[in-house]
Order: structure tokens, then sequence, then C-alpha cells
């Protein structure tokens, strides 16, 4: 069964910083054997014209059923931009959550994940680890003046031939 939203559990952070002049890689954090992991490779912001997908692959392996397994992304302001709760997770049940962010705060950062992880004992556990954002790269729309053609081209202007849309 899959909750949405905010739901049962206590939350953990994962504290995230906005460094668009840093390397890429892929995070994983363990909370208690439950593991939740991102590639920053693939954490953009969101475009000018549009939203962005993030994906975090999640795993049970803590060797018992979790009654709640949750993840939010936030501003520094706990503004929430993202998330979603996953309940009554087996042992080895792994799965992808993915997001649509279209709204990325300017001035939020540092982002951070939210992560919650409680049994039917009445445990919780929380753990945290950094994100990075990168921003996109920057692309042009061309049409070449022949054919009509249209093409996305990186950088700021097309080639001799083409003209911006």
């Amino acid at each position: 069964m899959k909750q949405s939203g905010l739901g049962i559990g206590v939350t953990a952070l994962l504290v995230a910083g906005v460094v668009f002049a840093s390397p890429a890689f892929a995070a994983t954090v363990d909370v208690g054997g439950a593991r939740v992991s991102w590639d920053d490779a693939t954490m953009f912001a969101q475009g000018e014209h549009g939203c962005s997908t993030i994906r975090f692959n999640y795993a049970n392996g803590t060797g018992r059923e979790l009654l709640n397994l949750k993840f939010t992304v936030e501003s520094q302001f706990n503004e929430r931009i993202a998330g979603d709760s996953y309940v009554a997770i087996m042992p080895g049940v792994t799965g992808v959550a993915s997001e649509q962010v279209c709204d990325l705060p300017t001035g939020g950062d540092p982002y951070r994940v939210v992560v919650s992880v409680a049994d039917y004992g009445g445990g919780s556990q929380e753990s945290s680890a950094p994100i990075t954002f990168r921003p996109r790269p920057d692309y042009v729309r061309c049409v070449n003046k022949r054919t009509y053609q249209v093409q996305d081209v990186q950088g700021k202007r097309c080639a001799a031939g083409w003209v911006k849309r």
C-alpha cells in the first residue's frame, strides 16, 4: 500500500546544499538497513519552460517489515518541494520513487531530503547525507531556414543556416 504526502513516521534530515560547481556523485543513506539512494548526475533544477523529475531508489534491507518509509525534499525554510511515503514494506522490497519538481524556491538552499523509517515495534531511525541540484545546460531551439527542421542545440547560438525559434 502506498501513501503519498506526509504520513506516519518520524522525520530524518538528509541535509543538502545546492553546489553548482561540484562534481556529480551517487549518494546512499542507510537508515538501519533501509536504504535510500540517488544519483546527483540526474538531479537538475527545473528548466525555464518545465519541470524536473527526480528519482530515489529505496530498499528494505532491515530483515523486518517496516511500518513506514517516507522521504520529502524541503528547502531550508521547511517548504515541501516533493515527497512520497510507503507503508507496510516487507523485507527485501526495492523500488524507485519518481517525483516531479516544478517550483524549486529561489534562495531555498541548502535543500534537504527528509527520510523517516518506522517499524511496528514503535522504533524509528533517522540519518542524513548531502544532495545536489545542478543547473541545466543552456540550450537554444533552432530552425533550419531551408528544411524547417527543428533541433535543440547546447549553447546560445544556432549554426549557419539555422535561426533561433
